[in-house]
Order: C-alpha cells, then structure tokens, then sequence
C-alpha cells in the first residue's frame, strides 16, 4: 500500500511454538488414545491436531484416513503406502531427522494427491527449516482443501514473515484470528509481528491482548516488555530534540513522524499540529525545502486521519500536501481514492485512484485499489484489467527483490562484518519514517503499514 510503513528493528524476545519433535510425538499419542478408546472417530472425520503451544487444548481440522501412529517396522514398510510414508515422516521430525522427514512427506503425497496431510505436515516442518517459499505453497495447498483452516492460515503468516512481508503476515494472522479468536498464541504471534515493525502501538496493543488470555505467559511478559523499552528507547532522541529546542518546527515534524512510525497516531497528529503552527507564513510563499516539509505533514496528517477513520478529515490534509509539492500527486490522489471508497463515493473514489494511476502507472497498489472501486461499481470487466496488470507488475517487483536479496547476499559473504541493525539505520538516517515517499521519486511504491521488518522467530523444534 501506497502508506507510512512502520519500520524494522527485531524483538529482542520472540516467540516460540511446540514445533518438529513435540508437535510430533502428540500426534501420534493423540491419535493412539483416540483409537484405543471406545467410541473413536471413524477414519475420514473430524480428528484432534495438537495446538501449537504446550497447554492449549486442540484445533479441530479435517481429517482423512488415519496413518499408523508410527512407521511399520522396516520388515513391513512399504515404500509405495503413502500412509506409511507418512507415519514415517512424523517419526524422523520427531528424531529431528527434518530433511528425511520432508522427503518422505513429498513422496506420500505424490503417491496420493487426495490426501492432504503431508501438505499439514509439510508447511511445519518447512516453517522449521526456514524454507518458507516452500512452506507458503504448503500451507496454501492446505487452505485449497480447508479455506478456514486457521492453523494452515497461521503457517502461512510464518512463511510471509520468514521473508518480511509484514503487511502480509498481518492480514494473514488476523483472519487466522477471526476463526479462532481463542488462541492466544496467534494473538501474540500478531502482536510481536506489529513490533517487529516497528509499529509498537498495534503490537503493544496486541500483546496486552493476549496477555490477559494467558496471564501467567511469560513470552507474551518479555514481548511485552521488550516492547515497551524499544519504543522508548526509539522515541527518546526525538523527545529530547523537542525538550532541548521547543520552538523548531523540524524538531516537533520529527517528532510527528517518528510517533506515526511507531504506531502513535493521536500523539503524532500533536505534534505536527504544533510544528505546523510554528512554521512561517503564508506556506505557499516559503521556500521550497519549507514548503516540502509542509507538504509531507500534511501528506502524514491524511493518513493518521484515515487510519484514526476519519476520512472525511483526511482528503483535506491530503490535498493541501499536494498544493504545496506535486511530486507527492500520485501519493496524495490515492489517499484521497482510499478515503472516498470508504465514505462510499465510489465514482469520485475511481476518478481520484486513475489520476493515481496515471501519474504512477508502474505501482501496483494504486491498480488494485482501483479494481476495488470498480468492481464496487459493477464494472467487473474494467477491475480484471487493473488486477490483471497489478499482479504483472507485482511479479516483476518480487523478481526484482528478490534478486537484490540474493545480490546482498552474495555480497556479505566474503566479510565477516556486520551491517548495522535496523533500529540504528532508523536513527542515524532521514527523519521521515519508513515508507512516506521522498519527493524526490513520487513514482516509487511507499510499502504498507507493517512492512520491511526483519525475518521473524521461527518455531522452536523442541
């Protein structure tokens, strides 16, 4: 999304899950007592699967035809029963022996595509090798046979984290959470993915959420904590910027820009009051690294608005950013298509998101919002063009991402020296947070919300 991203800094505690061995091993304690007792659910019904933290019960998902709680003794092993394949693949994650474990799981499943339970016990243990390319088609096979799956749906947000895409691990945790409001793990797992980028209000928030679900959760405690004391180790320069020189507008704009970064939208709409009214006028009249200042407060002040919902109040703000420097035109145009698509103006919302377009063809966040509004507006035929040129241009920018990844990596590996971590790269660099376009480039994609944060945990194999 074309919006103010919260940046990157890791957690210093992060979370863990009952992942490989333990996960594993329940599995097959669990099925064994099922079909031990009297009254067992019959093969191809609805069957307990572990929870992913030690102590919470059990998710219900579909199950179909029970394996064998453990791999028949070599003598009796068929390399050609999927079902046996199967069991063994528990068996090895449970010994740690992981790569054997997928390997089994690949061959099961090509011996019986119907079945979808080495695809479950696929995306756990890709989760855990960190493969997590492979662990989203998993977990995406998974959600092709049981779309409400929420644990599928939780896995799948471990794979796009795996890779920092936060404002898709977002999305993903929060539908995982619609369907099961209960678990606590996946309210923290939300609540430290908002932290890990940098966006601590949400994950504060969060975290508190599911502190009061599970009390006595000492992991959601040390998130919560480690929190806390990075966001006020991150607000701290910029207070006492304020606190030395009260008077500097660019001091209380940072400042402004530094709480929105964090999540603080009531705090930083404050403080861009304040630097606003301490800023010479008339603004059209300043000069221009004045009036660019200018305009970017605004610009921040019609997101916080639309964020705060508040729409009404946003395109205002938005529009005055653009008087003030048209560089931020195809940024300003798409706000305001955003704000109108909620106040249900949809026709002035598609005029305003096709000046976006126009003037930012290669963005594919302006086309799909676009898409939106059409569709809204019963033009199907016109919203699959946009979408379909949205994901053309979207596939060419994870190519190319991905090739600068690899590229940086490539790069690292003849020195053992460290690149500074994010949470210095955001103090020492611009004062403008994350993802607010530069006027420089008003062409550039601004990332959404909860983006470009480093790799997350990953879950604990024991």
């Amino acid at each position: 999304m074309l919006c103010v991203a919260a940046g990157c800094a890791s957690m210093h505690k992060v979370e863990s899950v009952e992942e490989g061995p333990a996960a594993a091993r329940h599995a097959a304690e669990a099925q064994a007592q099922a079909q031990a007792k009297p009254g067992a659910a019959p093969q191809g019904s609805v069957a307990p699967v572990p929870s992913l933290a030690p102590g919470e019960g059990h998710v219900q998902l579909q199950a179909g035809p029970a394996p064998p709680a453990t791999a028949p003794a070599p003598d009796k092993f068929d390399n050609n029963n999927p079902a046996h394949l199967l069991a063994r693949c528990r068996d090895r994650a449970a010994r740690k022996e992981w790569f054997d474990a997928v390997g089994d799981c690949r061959r099961s499943y090509e011996l019986d595509p119907s079945s979808i339970e080495p695809q479950v016990e696929l995306m756990r243990l890709l989760v855990t090798l960190r493969d997590f390319g492979d662990a989203e088609e998993s977990a995406n096979k998974v959600l092709a046979a049981r779309p409400n799956d929420p644990v599928a749906l939780y896995y799948l947000a471990w794979s796009y984290r795996g890779r920092q895409e936060y404002p898709r691990a977002i999305a993903t945790l929060q539908r995982a959470i619609a369907l099961d409001p209960k678990r606590a793990e996946f309210v923290q797992a939300l609540g430290i993915t908002y932290c890990q980028a940098e966006n601590y209000g949400k994950g504060i928030e969060t975290l508190e959420r599911a502190l009061a679900m599970e009390p006595a959760n000492a992991m959601t405690t040390d998130a919560l904590n480690s929190a806390r004391g990075l966001l006020k180790e991150n607000l701290a320069p910029y207070l006492k910027l304020v606190q030395e020189r009260p008077d500097s507008y660019d001091n209380q704009a940072a400042l402004g820009f530094i709480f929105q970064r964090h999540g603080l939208p009531q705090k930083a709409l404050a403080a861009y009051d304040i630097a606003l009214s301490k800023m010479p006028g008339p603004l059209p009249k300043q000069d221009a690294e004045t009036k660019k200042l200018a305009a970017q407060i605004y610009y921040n002040r019609g997101i916080v608005y639309r964020e705060l919902g508040k729409p009404a109040d946003a395109e205002p703000a938005l529009w005055q950013a653009m008087q003030l420097d048209p560089s931020l035109a195809a940024f300003a145009w798409y706000y305001i298509g955003l704000c109108r698509y909620d106040l249900g103006t949809i026709d002035s919302s598609i005029d305003a998101l096709r000046k976006s377009v126009d003037l930012a063809p290669d963005v594919a966040d302006n086309r799909l919002a676009l898409a939106d509004s059409l569709e809204k507006a019963g033009k199907t035929a016109d919203a699959t063009t946009q979408r379909t040129t949205a994901q053309a241009i979207q596939a060419r920018d994870d190519a190319q991402k991905e090739a600068r990844k690899k590229a940086d990596a490539d790069a690292a590996k003849p020195t053992e020296s460290k690149a500074p971590s994010a949470g210095a790269a955001a103090q020492q660099g611009t004062l403008t947070p994350a993802g607010v376009p530069s006027a420089a480039s008003p062409s550039q994609p601004a990332p959404s919300a909860g983006s470009e944060v480093p790799a997350g945990d990953v879950p604990a194999q024991n």
